[in-house]
């Protein structure tokens, strides 16, 4: 991996690329393997404000190849994150975000407000008193949070899942699942008049469950996302993602199962064209929806997840006090809040998580319009809300927003987008978030295509963004990563 700093005896680079001469330029290009265009970039004067400004299309112009030109920009990338994005110095909650008064209730009460939610999921109501409490105590008691779901060290977080369950199928029925808890031995399992609303897909994940555990020391210590401590910064992620529409029941596997291997690739259960906000916090995926429990889930694969930078991130010891915060945050919706799409909705969740950390969401265009519409719906349909600019640009005044409702009329937008303003992804601010919009589209439409292909709407038309399957372009390898500088 390529250093974004010159190494050895010369002065280090200053941080903030745009500081850089052509000469620094020139040593950075040296010091990552870039020698070959280290002559190119000195004819052309490219500087450090002109380095952060180049595109594919630039790079190609410049003599790069496709690989080295994916390269390059993910270190500019990287370099222009840390010249527009101060050091966190201070994570305290801003005036904005009021958490509830939880000082004033004592533990028992807490557990019992979360028992209730607990309650209203299907698996837990055959759960004695016990083993409810002892749930909600890992998602409203904060130094249980952080024991368990909100573990940084990966292995940690494996040893609480086999501590959380042992899964085993009844030989005597192939229809009933049975969880048992290794720590006191009580039996859950699904009773005979529920078995029916779980389908085949519920039942192989919660087998499932004990093998994402099964991740052996030796990998987990290699992996780059088992250790937050060790890492130099924690990146926050805003993402858009379908709707999981039984996600009260599916909430059941998220609580036995603190750690997510595949990110909705399985689409059985989602509400088509309906879509809400999330957030990734370094390796863990937070969601607020109608189960009324947020449930960290760590991630340790990549995944098919279009996922925006939002501006701040955290270094050094502030990550410790930004995972207080969070948990903070996250034990008050769990014990406090119930769902409601007008008001307690998933954009809510994720406004109150960023004013605890001190982040302004600040996106423009179609993005900035659909995030606004989240707060007040909760949820949003597959469209796009068109600005003037855009009705301008495309000839059509008389829409406020385009929805799609197949494939082909996606691909034929950004493609038409792409013809009548061909920079406009690239170099407009609002058309860059504008694209984690469209690409979010894209990924649902390709999921849905590769589980059920005879599907006409699901079917790309030449599409502008790729098949994932050959260019990967929908996979955001780092969208559960935390940036490390290198």
């Amino acid at each position: 991996m390529g250093n974004l700093n010159s190494v050895g005896e010369q002065e280090p680079l200053d941080d903030n690329v745009r500081n850089w001469s052509t000469n620094d330029v020139s040593r950075w290009l040296v010091d990552n393997g870039f020698s070959d265009s280290k002559k190119t970039f000195l004819n052309q004067g490219v500087d450090g404000e002109m380095l952060i400004t180049l595109t594919e299309n630039k790079l190609r112009i410049l003599g790069l190849n496709p690989k080295s030109s994916a390269a390059m920009l993910d270190l500019i990338r990287q370099l222009k994150e840390l010249a527009e994005t101060p050091p966190t110095s201070d994570v305290q909650c801003t005036p904005e975000y009021i958490p509830s008064p939880q000082k004033e209730q004592d533990t028992q009460k807490l557990i019992a407000l979360c028992v209730k939610k607990l309650e209203k999921i299907k698996g837990f109501k055959s759960a004695t008193l016990q083993e409810k409490q002892s749930r909600a105590k890992n998602l409203v008691i904060k130094n249980n949070l952080l024991e368990t779901y909100l573990n940084a060290n990966f292995v940690a977080t494996r040893q609480t899942m086999e501590t959380l369950l042992e899964t085993t199928e009844n030989t005597n029925s192939g229809s009933n699942i049975l969880i048992k808890s290794n720590s006191n031995s009580i039996d859950i399992s699904i009773p005979e008049e529920e078995q029916e609303s779980y389908d085949d897909e519920d039942k192989n994940d919660i087998i499932r469950l004990v093998r994402e555990t099964a991740i052996s020391d030796s990998i987990a210590s290699s992996n780059p996302l088992s250790m937050i401590k060790k890492e130099e910064f924690l990146k926050i992620k805003l993402v858009i993602v379908e709707l999981d529409g039984s996600a009260r029941h599916r909430t059941f596997r998220k609580i036995l199962s603190p750690i997510m291997d595949t990110f909705l690739t399985n689409t059985t259960g989602l509400q088509y064209g309906l879509f809400h906000s999330a957030l990734i916090v370094g390796p863990w995926y937070l969601e607020w929806n109608d189960s009324c429990l947020i449930v960290p889930r760590k991630c340790y694969s990549g995944a098919a997840v279009i996922a925006a930078d939002v501006n701040k991130y955290f270094k050094g010891p502030q990550v410790s006090e930004a995972i207080d915060k969070i948990s903070d945050v996250i034990c008050d919706w769990n014990a406090n809040y119930s769902y409601s799409r007008q008001t307690n909705n998933c954009q809510r969740f994720v406004d109150d998580i960023c004013k605890a950390l001190n982040i302004d969401i600040n996106f423009d265009g179609a993005l900035k319009s659909y995030l606004d519409q989240l707060r007040t719906k909760g949820v949003c349909d597959m469209s796009y809300p068109l600005t003037e600019s855009m009705k301008h640009t495309l000839g059509i005044e008389d829409q406020e927003d385009k929805k799609f409702n197949t494939h082909k009329e996606l691909d034929d937008f950004v493609k038409l987008i792409n013809r009548k303003d061909p920079c406009y992804f690239d170099m407009d601010p609002a058309g860059q978030d504008d694209l984690i919009l469209l690409k979010s589209y894209d990924r649902a439409f390709w999921l849905r295509h590769f589980k059920d292909k005879d599907q006409e709407k699901f079917t790309p038309h030449q599409c502008p963004f790729g098949d994932p399957q050959m260019t990967g372009s929908i996979v955001e390898a780092n969208c559960f990563t935390y940036n490390k500088k290198v």
